[in-house]
């Protein structure tokens, strides 16, 4: 089975980013930073980026950091083991738990169509 994540911004400016992919990995992650600094109009196409972030592995990679350098991002990080400060963990485990249920559902119906059919 594969495990989907989801890396997500909110700005005040402009609909959610969310980028889903299939690993946790510093490639993802980078491709959601692209979409997110690709999202600011021309205005602020260039504007300091400043996210705060827990201390996933795939934050602190050298292409990562590389990235954000050459993009004007730059990363804060939360003190670890500190859920407290990340209260959007919370939202995001009701929302991954619904939408893994909805892929087993999903699974299940392909399954039993190529048993039956």
């Amino acid at each position: 089975a594969n495990d989907y994540n989801i890396w997500s911004d909110w700005q005040t400016h402009e609909k959610p980013i969310v980028h889903a992919g299939i690993g946790t990995n510093q490639s993802d992650f980078v491709e959601f930073l692209r979409q997110l600094r690709g999202s600011f109009i021309e205005e602020y196409s260039t504007a300091k980026i400043t996210l705060v972030l827990d201390n996933h592995r795939a934050h602190h990679t050298k292409n990562t950091q590389q990235f954000c350098e050459q993009h004007n991002i730059e990363l804060l990080f939360q003190p670890s083991y500190s859920p407290e400060f990340n209260s959007i963990e919370y939202l995001w485990s009701v929302v991954k738990r619904r939408f893994k249920k909805m892929l087993i559902a999903e699974n299940e119906v392909h399954i039993q169509q190529q048993l039956f059919s």
